[in-house]
């Protein structure tokens, strides 16, 4: 029985993939050597040997320094090409538009998505390793990799009733303080979310199906929030950081999935209430946890409790993500 539950949970991560690390999400040539392929040359000492497998570095790509000079412009000025052009040292206004255009080809929406998704991947390591996001900032321009591996907490036993209950709420504390950074830019969240969330005819893979030219609308997907979201609940779970903080260890058996669904749900609805400009932090935080907390209601009905009191949120589309949600399983 224990071996076809542990064998369950190493399906999750079809369900729940955890978010690699840093560098790599943010820019595929930004990553230290990794030990497994440092070089093995004929050096005498294993000490040498250790010392080169640590002093090479890979600096991030030019348009990943783009994103990250116009991410201290967000909060003034959004997800918006203009957060780049108050972080250009040129005094050419149209040196600036050319690189932008060069580096970020396409509708204005697809570099305000790739600037939202680089923000948001610094948010998340910030938050698990406690770090300010200007010091994460500085590492990244170095070529540094601040999630580097540590060992996991290991228990023998499994946790109590009390001790996961309070884990668990600890894991819900570390998601509220990753929420706080979505509502401290709210007044730009709904633009973002809304690039995230629509396929472009002329980015998405999709459109392609159809004839050369057709005229095609943009198309709403929830696959890329989801995602975010799931993505950053799997790390507050499982990083060996933020187990450190948390003190929580997966259970055995289906137990784990029912965890990351009540707290994915949760954090997506709390991120979509932050967005909709309805209520101050007080009424943001308020709705993680009362969908984290949900058990005698069900999930379902407590989500759809927080889409009818939602205000101005319903008619931005809360009913829509209650179907998406619903249509999940959640």
């Amino acid at each position: 029985m224990v071996r076809t539950a542990r064998l369950a949970r190493s399906g999750r991560i079809a369900i729940a993939q955890a978010r690699p690390r840093l560098p790599r999400t943010l820019t595929s040539t930004a990553r230290t050597l990794d030990p497994s392929q440092a070089s093995t040359s004929n050096t005498p000492h294993a000490s040498d040997q250790s010392t080169s497998q640590h002093t090479s570095k890979t600096l991030p790509s030019a348009s990943m320094l783009l994103l990250l000079d116009s991410i201290p412009h967000i909060p003034q000025y959004g997800f918006t090409k203009q957060a780049y052009f108050a972080s250009s040292s040129s005094s050419d206004p149209a040196r600036s538009i050319r690189t932008i255009e060069t580096l970020f080809p396409g509708p204005d929406s697809h570099f305000e998505t790739q600037l939202f998704t680089a923000w948001s991947n610094l948010c998340d390591i910030s938050v698990v390793h406690s770090m300010p996001i200007a010091t994460l900032l500085q590492l990244v321009r170095d070529g540094q990799d601040p999630d580097t591996p540590a060992a996991r907490p290991v228990r023998m036993t499994p946790l109590s009733p009390s001790e996961s209950k309070t884990a668990l709420h600890n894991v819900t504390t570390l998601l509220e303080s990753r929420l706080q950074h979505f509502h401290s830019i709210r007044t730009h969240l709904l633009p973002a979310l809304t690039s995230l969330s629509t396929l472009s005819p002329t980015t998405s893979s999709l459109h392609s199906a159809f004839p050369h030219q057709t005229l095609l609308p943009n198309l709403p997907t929830p696959l890329p929030l989801l995602t975010l979201t799931s993505a950053f609940v799997d790390q507050a779970l499982t990083h060996p950081a933020a187990q450190a903080m948390t003190g929580w260890s997966d259970p055995d058996g289906p137990d784990w999935y029912a965890v990351r669904v009540r707290l994915g749900a949760a954090y997506t609805v709390a991120i979509l209430h932050a967005a909709s400009g309805s209520g101050g932090w007080d009424e943001t935080r308020g709705v993680l946890w009362r969908v984290v907390r949900a058990r005698e209601d069900g999930l379902v009905n407590a989500v759809e409790g927080v889409v009818r009191g939602g205000g101005e949120w319903v008619k931005w589309g809360g009913r829509g993500w209650l179907g998406v949600l619903r249509s999940l399983g959640l």
